[in-house]
């Protein structure tokens, strides 16, 4: 009779035997977690250089951004008196029956100034009269129906 414990001799050994006698090739598995570490340290050294090339982006628009309001602010100033003291201005300059229609501010930091009145000669010698005016050009004159006139002036 046979042994109940010892597998006979046309049995296939267990598993447990088949792995003592054949242990696995840990080759491919070591190949694997190589490639996988690999991989994790190249996504992490791409996403530090993003962020670095996000932040570098950031600065730059922001000094450009800086750069662009400082030469704004030095542009008004280069362009003369604000449109506050262009009105200040006309106001005391001009005659009585003079009506200011609109003052724009135009590219570049040009003022164009729109006034109704009764006598365009009369407002031309009125603003002659003041240096600060020589700036402006007049760039239009249109009649209404009642007969007064729209004299637009640009500054220069």
């Amino acid at each position: 009779m046979t042994d109940p414990i010892e597998p006979a001799a046309d049995d296939h050994p267990s598993l447990v035997e088949n792995v003592a006698r054949h242990p696995p090739h840990p080759g491919p598995a070591i190949v694997l977690a190589v490639l996988l570490a690999l991989l994790g340290v190249w996504l992490t050294l791409a996403a530090r250089a993003a962020r670095a090339q996000t932040h570098a982006l950031e600065r730059e628009s922001a000094a450009a951004a800086a750069s662009a309001s400082a030469e704004q602010a030095q542009a008004l100033t280069a362009a003369g008196p604000l449109p506050s003291a262009t009105i200040d201005s006309l106001a005391q300059h001009m005659p009585a029956h003079v009506s200011l229609a609109s003052v724009e501010g135009r590219p570049g930091g040009a003022i164009r100034i729109a006034v109704d009145t009764p006598d365009p000669d009369q407002l031309r010698q009125a603003l002659g009269d003041d240096p600060w005016f020589d700036r402006f050009r007049e760039r239009g004159q249109e009649q209404h129906d009642d007969g007064s006139f729209r004299v637009t002036l640009e500054s220069r």
